[in-house]
């Protein structure tokens, strides 16, 4: 879907979803709207387009995580909706952008939504994208600011709350929700554009342009990243070590070959012994 297609879809479920949490649908489709925010476009991530997950959500398994895939914006909404209802009891009756990011930091397990306690960014995020889709602003923000200059907690925290926090944050939630890395937006882009190819359709020259310059970049970050080079020299290092064996068995191979052409070709002269001097009469 195209994200002016998805914006209109989100609108109606940003809506029906507010109205179950008593949140200011506004806010839903601000964070719907930052979460997949890409090149300037509301809801023009490769993973908004390609999956139709809105909101960077990911599913657990054994063998690791994956961005969820949904068929229909609805479907999305409805798996959000329920993830809000049982893991963030604080979200609901959220009414500013403020309000609701924090209470995002809340997961009942101990996490965060977006990873860490900075829910003043998160919710800057939200208001800006509130402001581009042309809404109306939803709540006045707060004077007192508190997270500016900090990614872990408030100012006023000891340094052994905030380190025991941000574990938690790490440590503590079933769901994880980020955002796409650069590589992960590339591969959805990818897998759309594939799919796309698939049934026979185009995702246009606007989109392969982006994907491009993801392309570039990663590439370009790939030839200059220090801890990316010194990794290929290991792993030539390590080839190379593994190689030595037969390295070594061949010059043995070699050094015995030379020493039985030397062998034949030396010849040794016999010594005799010299002729004993006849006595003079």
């Amino acid at each position: 879907m195209s994200p002016d297609q998805i914006f209109n879809d989100a609108v109606i479920e940003a809506q029906r979803v507010g109205a179950a949490i008593n949140v200011p649908w506004e806010i839903i489709l601000g964070q719907w709207g930052y979460e997949s925010f890409s090149n300037g476009e509301l809801f023009g991530s490769g993973l908004a387009m390609s999956n139709l997950n809105l909101a960077g959500i990911k599913r657990f398994f054994s063998g690791g995580w994956a961005w969820r895939d949904y068929g229909t914006v609805r479907a999305f909404a409805d798996d959000y909706l329920q993830i809000i209802q049982r893991e963030y009891p604080n979200v609901p009756g959220s009414q500013t952008p403020e309000a609701f990011s924090q209470a995002l930091t809340q997961h009942k397990g101990g996490g965060s939504w977006f990873g860490h306690a900075n829910y003043s960014s998160y919710a800057a995020g939200i208001r800006a994208r509130i402001k581009q889709a042309d809404l109306p602003a939803t709540g006045a923000a707060p004077e007192d600011v508190v997270y500016k200059n900090t990614t872990i907690g408030p100012k006023n925290m000891s340094l052994l709350d905030r380190v025991k926090q941000k574990w938690s944050y790490i440590t503590g939630a079933s769901e994880k929700h980020n955002f796409p890395t650069p590589e992960e937006e590339l591969a959805a882009r990818q897998g759309a554009a594939a799919k796309a190819a698939s049934q026979g359709q185009s995702m246009g020259p606007e989109w392969e342009q982006k994907t491009q310059a993801l392309q570039d970049w990663q590439d370009y970050r790939e030839s200059t990243d220090p801890i990316r080079q010194i990794a290929a020299g290991l792993a030539g290092f390590k080839d190379a070590l593994a190689a030595l064996p037969l390295y070594i068995i061949g010059g043995l191979f070699v050094i015995a070959g030379v020493a039985l052409v030397a062998a034949d070709n030396f010849k040794p002269v016999p010594i005799t012994a010299p002729a004993a001097a006849k006595e003079e009469n």
